[in-house]
């Protein structure tokens, strides 16, 4: 058979150039022992991409063919490719803005590191939700899938998200998991497991992600030949998955929004500031990226010292100051919120609970709280771990009658009086408490409704306005007298989980009477951040049951945490879309009408 030879090693003549690339950098150590003269590792992939995907692509379908883009390289993707196709860095994360192409670029990164090796190589791209899976990092995969679908090893799964190199061996293939839905337990069980010669771990909107998502990477890294985690997204916090995992060797301080690339304790983070997109350098040529004219309307509004603006068009963390919220990594530190507590004398303990199954929520949550004199002779409220019940019906057994029975159990092992336990009975919840009540055999469990307006309760023992003189409805009201319990170094051993909550949940000065403060609704958190708060709100609850039934209200004044201030900004508010919609595509995977995006 005749021969060709590339790179100084010899291929059969058959062998398409672009699978040459592909097989030259999955095997680059190899070749270059067998004298391969080769270029850098990645720009073999880079090669690959642009071979196999060219930026004008004929497409056939049935007798006629068609030209569509492919895909288009850019200055970005360079810098991606050389980072996470060199074989060097096995853990990153990007942070980029809106309309940056990562989820594009990290789509056929993933694909093309499966053909390089599709008999043993598993490789895993996650998103929040099924939804945002289908409709950003999956569909690109299955996009550039489809462009050679026809001459591609395996088979396109739409049922299961997945391509499979073998359709009797899952193992071998491309797998899309969602893994917001559910508890934690569920998100790892979904991922792990899943070992191969080759993993890729790709996790998209990872600030929204659970953390199952990125600890799954501690076990499928075991016994590798060779693989890779990647998260990116649009950063919002320190505290959530993507900033915890994207700190600065040398700590925050030493984060500035000029540098490119940081050094971090698992590997590197890669920064994508949209005011350097290659749509802003030739908006002909990269119409599907970040342009002038969208940073632009960005900066008349909201602003560009709004948090919209920094995380959507520059992609970085808003400074200090911009973000407007019950909490801040600085008050965390500085009111002592994760610290524990020497106990003067043996505390009480009240139990906050958030069924959430009525509100689109899908876990409940027991939140213990230790509260009394701690040794500096002051009032403190110590948070326990917090209990998280999924919910799972059971055969031949009502949901409430499965959840109150679960309920009851952790209460009892809690060994907390009735009247010290309070819950969320917005909506029809009010039945669990009546279901539970029946179960515990005593009544006085404070029934806590999140809806209708502020109270005339006082604000705090030395302030006593009436909550509705500063909060615009009792939601608010709830979550701001947290914000105050902190403030007075009150609040103690509250975990990430809730912590990142009240970082992220925003408050809005911005209502016609500026005097008062509303915090963004639960319906658009859930769409800009991907998921619901319902640790913190089992915190709040278990306030109010500190508040009314222990009788302990914030010590002092102390304004709270932004409360007063006069400021106004536009709320962050739908995370929009990204705005890549590659305009001129064409789409071939259609999402199929019957996926359930419920959440």
């Amino acid at each position: 058979m005749s021969k060709q030879i590339r790179y100084n090693l010899e291929f059969d003549e058959t062998e398409h150039p672009g699978y040459i690339e592909l097989y030259i950098w999955r095997n680059y150590k190899h070749c270059q022992k067998l004298g391969g003269k080769l270029l850098e590792r990645w720009q073999h992939m880079k090669q690959a991409i642009q071979i196999l995907f060219p930026e004008e692509f004929v497409m056939q379908k049935d007798a006629y063919s068609y030209t569509s883009r492919g895909y288009v390289w850019n200055k970005w993707m360079e810098r991606r490719c050389q980072s996470f196709m060199n074989g060097d860095r096995e853990f990153q994360t990007w942070w980029g803005a809106s309309a940056t192409g990562k989820s594009t670029d990290a789509g056929i990164l993933a694909l093309c590191a499966w053909l390089a090796s599709p008999h043993n190589t598993t490789v895993i791209v996650c998103s929040t939700t099924s939804k945002m899976l289908e409709k950003r990092i999956w569909r690109e995969v299955v996009r550039f899938y489809k462009m050679r679908e026809n001459e591609l090893p395996g088979v396109l799964r739409r049922s299961t998200t997945s391509i499979l190199f073998d359709p009797d061996n899952p193992l071998a293939g491309i797998h899309g998991v969602a893994v917001q839905m559910g508890t934690q337990a569920d998100a790892l069980g979904n991922l792990i497991g899943m070992h191969n010669d080759y993993v890729y771990l790709i996790v998209d909107e990872m600030q929204a992600t659970r953390e199952a998502a990125v600890t799954a990477w501690d076990n499928l890294s075991s016994g590798l030949l060779e693989g890779g985690f990647l998260g990116m997204g649009n950063p919002m916090s320190k505290m959530d998955p993507l900033g915890a995992k994207s700190i600065p060797i040398g700590g925050w301080e030493k984060l500035s929004s000029e540098l490119e690339e940081w050094k971090t304790p698992k590997g590197h983070c890669l920064y994508f500031d949209g005011l350097k997109s290659p749509g802003v350098d030739d908006q002909e040529k990269y119409p599907f990226l970040l342009t002038q004219k969208q940073i632009n309307e960005m900066k008349v509004d909201p602003g560009e010292d709004s948090p919209r603006f920094w995380t959507m068009r520059r992609g970085f963390l808003p400074p200090d100051g911009i973000i407007w919220a019950i909490l801040s990594e600085r008050a965390i530190s500085e009111y002592h919120v994760k610290d524990t507590v020497v106990w003067a004398q043996e505390p009480n303990i009240v139990v906050g609970i958030d069924p959430a199954y009525s509100a689109g929520g899908d876990k409940c949550i027991l939140y213990p709280a230790k509260v009394g004199i701690a040794n500096d002779g002051e009032y403190k409220i110590e948070f326990q771990a917090p209990v998280r019940i999924n919910l799972v019906a059971k055969e031949d057994e009502l949901m409430l009658d499965t959840l109150c029975t679960d309920i009851k159990n952790h209460l009892y092992a809690l060994d907390v009086p009735a009247s010290h336990i309070g819950m969320d009975c917005t909506g029809n919840q009010w039945m669990l408490a009546d279901a539970l009540e029946k179960s515990l055999g005593e009544t006085g469990i404070m029934r806590v409704k999140f809806s209708g307006s502020a109270s005339n309760d006082p604000i705090s023992m030395q302030d006593k306005r009436p909550g509705k003189d500063l909060y615009s409805n009792y939601v608010t009201e709830l979550w701001g007298r947290f914000g105050l319990y902190a403030s007075n170094d009150m609040i103690r051993n509250l975990d990430d989980e809730a912590c990142k909550q009240f970082c992220t949940r925003l408050l809005d000065f911005s209502s016609n009477d500026s005097r008062k403060v509303t915090i963004e609704s639960k319906v658009i958190l859930r769409e800009r951040l991907g998921f619901s708060p319902d640790e913190a709100d089992a915190a709040v609850v278990a306030l109010e049951v500190v508040r009314k039934e222990l009788n302990i209200l914030p010590m002092q004044n102390k304004g709270g945490l932004g409360f007063q201030s006069q400021d106004n900004f536009e709320e962050l508010a739908d995370l929009e879309e990204d705005m890549m919609r590659e305009d001129g595509f064409v789409h071939e995977y259609e999402m199929e009408e019957d996926i359930d995006y419920n959440v």
